[in-house]
């Protein structure tokens, strides 16, 4: 049971971290799009 306890919070921080490098990519994109124009 503690196995697939931590296996779920290793998921959720890698999903996490996935999100907030999208985010950034997101951001990034944005604010090259308003230098641009």
């Amino acid at each position: 049971m503690i196995m697939i306890k931590t296996f779920i919070k290793n998921m959720d921080l890698l999903v996490a971290l996935s999100a907030t490098k999208h985010l950034q990519t997101l951001m990034n994109l944005q604010s090259i799009k308003r230098n641009i124009l």
